[in-house]
């Protein structure tokens, strides 16, 4: 922030230079996460964490009553509000003569943008690899064997996301038997919508594995005894569109998952709302009026950030536990 030949003189101007570098540093790019396509995520001007499944695409409303007098029914989904708070301080006499204790504040801005979105991968995680627990407005976890086609009224034929049995990534075999699973999904008029899942979602210590064996050209059929040196290789038809995704972050390192980012656009798995609270509230300033300036002739700036996550629909992800 401050060059070394013009370091702050007072408070105000420590202040006024924090907040414009962070304003920049909240302004620049950041590096894409894993999950970004995937959920749905919001800048919200209050901390709305109801969300009525009729604001939703009409295909998937569902109406009750007969065809004279039918009303939509409704059902709602929460979202958990999490608040993320993280602070520095610096010794008030070293901030105004040394050079280094100047290089340190300087960095606050970007470790508090990097920590924030730290919180917001963990709780993303979190939710997740705890959603076979987690119970839907379907009635069932969201990862589940049994949801519902008709997830408002609970009729209807059942459909799976979920894998209970184990089964490794690291096969092609594995992986297409997977895809097929998923690749319809019954409705209440007796048809069934399409689903065409494009990413492999992996913890680290899988992601190298099963990208190796994707990026194959060809697959080597079974061996033929009476034939050993024969055959050649078969084009692998499924490495067409999927792309292996590495994710930092998740705890599990067997358990993956299959997505139709196409379905996720319009039904996301689920939904980030971060708001965007007064400045007043997001940024807290402890300067010389402070009780804590008094007691360790420190100052310190403190955020506030305001995150809801919520588990939302279904339809597009899929969880195979590994081995």
């Amino acid at each position: 922030m401050f060059a070394i030949d013009r370091m702050p003189v007072n408070s105000t101007d420590l202040i006024r230079e924090f907040l414009f570098e962070y304003a920049g540093v909240l302004s620049r790019d950041k590096p894409r996460m894993w999950f970004e396509g995937i959920e749905r995520f919001q800048n919200t001007p209050s901390l709305l964490t109801t969300y009525p499944i009729a604001d939703w695409p009409s295909g998937y409303k569902e109406w009750k009553g007969d065809s004279s007098f039918r009303t939509m029914a409704s059902k709602n989904f929460d979202l958990a509000v999490k608040r993320y708070v993280d602070g520095y301080s610096v010794d008030a006499a070293r901030v105004f003569t040394c050079p280094m204790t100047q290089q340190y504040w300087a960095g606050v801005p970007n470790q508090l943008a990097t920590s924030e979105e730290v919180h917001r991968l963990h709780c993303v995680v979190d939710m997740l690899e705890n959603a076979t627990s987690t119970i839907g407005w379907d009635g069932v976890p969201f990862f589940s064997t049994q949801h519902p086609a008709g997830f408002i009224t609970g009729d209807g034929p059942k459909w799976s996301n979920y894998q209970p049995v184990p089964t490794p990534a690291n096969s092609i075999a594995n992986i297409n038997k997977e895809r097929t699973l998923m690749s319809t999904l019954p409705d209440m008029g007796g048809g069934f919508r399409e689903i065409n899942p494009d990413l492999v979602l992996l913890h680290p210590h899988q992601y190298y594995k099963v990208e190796a064996l994707l990026a194959q050209n060809y697959i080597s059929p079974p061996v033929d005894p009476n034939n050993p040196g024969g055959g050649g290789g078969t084009q692998s038809q499924f490495i067409s569109g999927m792309r292996v995704v590495k994710c930092t972050g998740l705890t599990n390192p067997d358990r993956w998952y299959l997505v139709d980012s196409s379905i996720c656009r319009t039904l996301p798995p689920w939904i980030t709302n971060k708001w965007q609270a007064p400045s007043n509230l997001s940024i807290q300033w402890y300067d010389e009026a402070s009780e804590l300036f008094r007691d360790t002739l420190h100052y310190a700036v403190r955020c506030n950030i305001w995150y809801a996550f919520g588990l939302a629909f279904p339809h597009g992800i899929r969880a195979i536990e590994g081995a």
